[in-house]
């Protein structure tokens, strides 16, 4: 006779959670924890009534703020139960009179069984807690400012959020975010730390030397491209008016005291130079001034029979565009074929009415010499003369020639 020895091997039930993962939102409420036999696949998979442990942990949602329960509870199986509940439900915190933006949170749930035979797999889940419904919106806290260069060294650009209202909600946002601030295409970033209610930026306020008008810029909240789609930005341009330093000036003059010109260029060119500040554009606009002339020696009108000597400028606009620092004008000279001496007339620079009184004018008169290069033959008429003793005189004529000239000597 033969005797067989037979060994029946334990089998193990695999226990799960009901879900792999709980995605909830902060409104659902509260939560059921269930938990299920997956193995062995029979009608009766434990033949024994058991119990497991279900521990509740937190990690960015915190127990008691986020979401309410008892930490530690305990799953009662039935014999052949195949599936059995926690006895106290989870419940989220919603907060409608203490609304905030708030990041996703979870915090997990852990099963653990004192029965050998009973193995929970997987024996941690994540709870994710959405916070979907909420928002917060920013706006600029003011739109227009007006500063003066030289006195303000800064101007200080805040955004707030204004909806929630701190009355509403002592944490708006509970995480750290940024915004962007730009002016005139130069951007600041502007930071918002957790359950602030306001952000600020200090922008420089450029001192320069140049002579510039009042300007505008403009200046706008922009969004990021990580900031929250929760966070929406409503007021976002505003005005900044900066007006310029009003101690800077500028500075006009003639090029030089005095020129020198020869009659047969036919013309000098006098010219005018922003002398100070020495900067590359010291003047930051268009402006005109005013070219005079004064006639000395030399002289502007005909006299008698002597042509003029110069073309008069009289309040003749000389126009300097945006950034320029010199301009000239050609004065036109008279090339006559009459003998004279060096002749001089005055040239002098002169306001306009609407030049900026921040322009000042220094060493604005300078004297023009003409230099006569003409020059005239004098000869006897004849070049020999004949005459009777008796005639007790002789005449004798000097001529003097020049080119084609109707006054061949103007001394």
């Amino acid at each position: 006779m033969v005797f067989y020895s037979v060994f029946f091997l334990p089998v193990v039930a695999i226990v799960t959670f009901d879900r792999t993962e709980y995605i909830v939102q902060e409104t659902s409420g509260s939560l059921t924890v269930c938990a299920s036999v997956i193995s062995p696949r029979v009608s009766c998979p434990v033949t024994i009534p058991f119990s497991l442990t279900l521990l509740i942990s937190d990690n960015t949602a915190l127990n008691g703020s986020d979401y309410v329960t008892y930490r530690v509870q305990t799953i009662e199986f039935a014999r052949c139960r195949r599936s059995a509940c926690a006895p106290r439900r989870i419940s989220f915190v919603n907060d409608p009179y203490n609304v905030q933006v708030e990041n996703v949170e979870f915090f997990t749930l852990s099963l653990l069984s004192d029965v050998p035979l009973v193995k929970p797999d997987p024996s941690t889940v994540v709870v994710t807690i959405r916070d979907d419904s909420e928002r917060a919106c920013i706006r600029l806290e003011k739109t227009t400012f007006t500063v003066t260069e030289g006195v303000n060294e800064t101007v200080r650009i805040c955004a707030e959020i204004y909806d929630p209202t701190p009355d509403r909600s002592s944490c708006p946002v509970v995480f750290d975010f940024e915004i962007n601030l730009s002016v005139d295409g130069e951007d600041f970033p502007m930071a918002f730390g957790p359950c602030s209610h306001r952000a600020c930026v200090s922008v420089p306020i450029d001192d320069d030397e140049q002579l510039e008008l009042t300007k505008t810029y403009t200046y706008r909240l922009e969004r990021t491209d990580e900031l929250d789609r929760r966070i929406d930005i409503n007021t976002t341009s505003g005005t900044l008016t900066v007006i310029d330093d009003p101690t800077d000036e500028a500075v006009l003059k003639l090029e030089q005291p005095a020129y020198s010109v020869h009659e047969e260029s036919r013309s000098v060119t006098v010219c005018v130079e922003v002398c100070r500040p020495v900067i590359d554009t010291p003047i930051d606009f268009s402006f005109s001034v005013l070219l005079n002339t004064i006639d000395g020696t030399a002289v502007s009108t005909p006299r008698g029979d002597f042509r003029a000597d110069f073309s008069a400028l009289q309040r003749r606009p000389l126009y300097f565009s945006v950034r320029e620092t010199r301009e000239c004008y050609n004065i036109p000279i008279t090339n006559d074929d009459t003998q004279e001496d060096t002749e001089t007339f005055t040239v002098t620079v002169n306001r306009t009415s609407s030049l900026d009184p921040r322009i000042r004018l220094e060493d604005n008169v300078a004297v023009v010499s003409i230099i006569d290069a003409d020059i005239a033959t004098v000869e006897f008429e004849s070049t020999a003369y004949s005459v009777r003793e008796n005639a007790g005189q002789v005449l004798v004529c000097v001529a003097i020639t020049s080119r084609h000239s109707y006054c061949p000597v103007g001394l």
